[in-house]
Parts: C-alpha cells; structure tokens; sequence
C-alpha cells in the first residue's frame, strides 16, 4: 500500500531549483563540494527521446532504438549498468509495449502494465519508464530515490502495478497543483534525493 507521501518543496519556484541543478549536472555545497547529479550523455539522451515520442505514437510498432535509449538512459541513472538484455531485442516486447501505449481502460491498461513486468528484467522500475515516455502526461517514473525523495518506506515488494498507479495519480495531483509536467517533477525529486545522500 502507498504510504503519506511528503511533498519536500516549498514552492513550483523550489521544485524549478532543483530542476535546473538537474541540467547544470553538478552542485556545488555552501563549502565548495562539488556534487554530480547526472551527465550530458543522460541530458542528450533525454533530448532524443523528446524528439523521438510523437513518431512511437504514429508507429504501427514501436522500434529497437527507442526501446534500446529508454532502457539505456534508465539504467545509467539508476544503477550505471548500461547492459541491454536480449529479451527486449524481440517483436514480443515491442508489441507489449503497443497494448500499453493504446490501452484505454483501467483493466486495460493494469494488464498491459502486467505484461511488460512480466518480462525478465523488466520490473516495475525499469518499466516506468518505457510508460514514460510513451504517455508522459499519464505515467511517471518511479524509483528508489524518487520514493525515498517523498519519504516512502518502499521494500522491493513494494514496488508493483497497484503502487506504481497510486504514485502516478499523486505526481499527477502535484502537477496539477503547481503547473508542473511529470518530467519536472522526476527531475526535482531526482536531484533533491542525490544531494539528501550526499547530506
């Protein structure tokens, strides 16, 4: 079950702080640390990513390369293995993919969602953000510095299909509330978890 989430920001202007460190790659403490929050090759792969959306959404398949720099520009922000497995090199998870992308039901898409995670080495984590960044005004990311950024106790069981649409429906209520994208959100949350590690 989702726990309270709590929101660490004080403001959209806050949130906008943190966003911009997230494109600055780097900050720099009060005592002159320097602090790596992400790297160009993510900023650009983003980028690419942007650019390439609408064309998924056109697409009577989703093609390789996407699904290749989605799961690439995932794992190296979340783990830094880079590693592409197999199993998504394959017509099955593509068309996966496109059950999600078309759904239009709630039981719709709970069974879609289920069929990606069902795939090796595609869990919940990993899967947000192929969600992403096929419906990015419906789905966010979700890892743990995300939930750790919003004070969620998450165990690894905690990270299933029914939390993953809870979290989604409350990063859609911030956004909502502070004119922000789910994008934004992601990034504030990303950054503001990185520097909290670091104290």
């Amino acid at each position: 079950m989702l726990l309270d989430p709590v929101w660490p920001f004080k403001s959209r202007e806050s949130v906008l702080t943190y966003e911009r460190v997230y494109f600055e790659e780097w900050y720099k403490t009060p005592n002159g640390r320097r602090i790596n929050i992400g790297s160009q090759e993510d900023v650009q792969c983003e980028y690419w990513l942007e650019r390439e959306m609408s064309k998924q959404h056109t697409s009577k398949i989703i093609n390789l390369e996407f699904i290749k720099n989605v799961y690439i520009w995932k794992m190296r922000s979340t783990t830094g293995n880079c590693n592409f497995p197999a199993i998504l090199n394959t017509l099955q998870f593509a068309e996966a993919l496109c059950h999600f992308r078309d759904a239009s039901s709630k039981d719709e898409i709970r069974k879609s969602i289920e069929a990606i995670i069902a795939f090796d080495r595609v869990k919940i984590r990993v899967a947000s953000a192929f969600m992403y960044w096929l419906r990015p005004s419906e789905f966010q990311l979700i890892d743990r510095r995300v939930t750790a950024a919003l004070n969620l106790s998450f165990a690894d069981e905690d990270y299933n299909t029914e939390n993953y649409l809870k979290y989604c429906d409350y990063c859609k209520s911030i956004s909502k509330q502070h004119n922000l994208s789910l994008r934004q959100i992601d990034r504030a949350l990303f950054t503001y978890h990185k520097l909290m590690e670091k104290g």
